[in-house]
């Protein structure tokens, strides 16, 4: 089996994985030698086998019609990496939108934003994934590959986010060990903002719209020893939970690297990383400062993704808004109130019918003793284009 970078042109085709020997040349590619098919000598069906992640030349056009694979990087990228940030360049302005939705109500959302994709088998051809803007990563803790999103944002990354959805959803599975996280970023990086934000997540009625045990991932996990989305904790001042999550005090820098892990290159040291509501890329190092959402259980369901994204950002516009009052440690709040707080009339709503919608699915699913909200068949009945998704494309 050969390895090189996938790249297909009039002059010649090259490929991430092949094992066929049909005329292999050497191509300089971005500065390196690699592998390749030359395009005159490239005869019969290329195709891609989702099994191996490798792809294959014959005549039978079955060719890539096979069962999602498991447990293998087949991409000519470093499977060391955990972290989008250090592939993200890799990817930059290779995107392209194949249908473009006006979407409604975009401009109420003014966040950038990225989804983390966690997959228990299945692979994606490494052409596509620069078309699409997914970026293959390892995680110890799923049976596949994890799919970062680049970096979204406005109508742009909405057509694009669709689009990423519908290919995952045709060549990748998850199982009980995957779920999906939500990245917004771009917003107003000051302490009050970040401590505000933290307590009005935890004072809210967020439990409500989701499965019982969201919040303890020990319950069905195979790795039962980690809570994988721990509740947040409580803060009286930003002081008091910067030192809680990063475990030093705070000297006004949010570029410096967690102690845990000083290089960035071993996650799984930062305990507090962990959380529903992750601060450290807020709180440390000098990527994408973002917060990450990380309490949805895995979904190719559109439609329940662009709820959940306007959720979120009213969370952190009514930390904005509200930045400058005093810290509420405990004063509850529900998600109707920040609604109709940060977003005209009918954008509320239209997100309160999603709340209804969200709290019925919850409810169907415990009638069938589904606690941690795997029977996405439910999902995708309640929540969908005719109930929801036509208010905004």
């Amino acid at each position: 089996m050969r390895r090189g970078i996938i790249y297909i042109n009039e002059h010649y085709a090259e490929f991430g994985n092949f094992s066929e020997s049909y005329n292999n040349i050497r191509i300089e590619y971005e500065g390196n030698v690699v592998w390749g098919i030359s395009y005159e000598a490239l005869k019969g069906y290329l195709g891609f086998n989702y099994e191996t992640g490798y792809y294959v030349i014959g005549k039978d056009k079955n060719l890539d019609r096979f069962p999602p694979g498991r447990e293998r990087f087949p991409y000519n990228l470093d499977r060391s990496v955990y972290n989008m940030k250090f592939e993200e360049h890799l990817f930059k302005n290779k995107q392209t939108v194949a249908e473009t939705i006006k979407f409604n109500f975009i401009e109420e959302l003014p966040y950038t934003f990225g989804l983390e994709f966690e997959t228990a088998g299945g692979f994606i051809p490494q052409h596509q994934l620069y078309e699409l803007g997914l970026i293959p990563l390892r995680d110890g803790s799923i049976s596949g590959i994890e799919f970062s999103t680049v970096v979204l944002q406005g109508n742009l990354g909405l057509n694009l986010l669709k689009q990423q959805m519908e290919t995952l959803n045709q060549h990748t599975i998850f199982d009980k060990d995957c779920s999906l996280h939500v990245h917004l970023g771009n917003f107003n990086l000051k302490e009050n903002v970040l401590v505000l934000l933290n307590n009005l997540f935890i004072n809210s009625d967020i439990r409500t719209y989701l499965p019982p045990y969201t919040f303890d991932t020990t319950y069905y996990k195979t790795n039962t020893e980690k809570n994988y989305c721990e509740m947040n904790s409580r803060y009286r001042s930003f002081s008091e939970m910067y030192y809680c999550l990063v475990g030093r005090p705070f000297y006004g820098d949010f570029n410096q690297p967690h102690p845990r892990d000083l290089s960035g290159t071993r996650k799984w040291n930062i305990k507090s990383r962990y959380k529903a509501l992750n601060f450290i890329n807020a709180l440390c190092y000098k990527g994408p400062k973002t917060v990450e959402f990380r309490m949805l259980r895995p979904s190719y369901n559109f439609d329940k993704i662009i709820g959940w994204l306007f959720i979120y950002a009213a969370f952190i516009k009514y930390a904005e808004l509200n930045a400058g009052k005093v810290v509420g440690y405990r004063s509850s709040i529900t998600i109707d109130q920040i609604l109709r707080t940060v977003y005209s009339t009918e954008l509320s709503e239209i997100l309160q019918k999603f709340l209804v919608l969200s709290y019925n699915i919850v409810s169907a699913q415990a009638n069938v003793q589904d606690q941690y909200g795997m029977r996405v068949d439910i999902d995708d009945k309640i929540i969908n284009y005719q109930t929801f998704g036509h208010y905004f494309y």
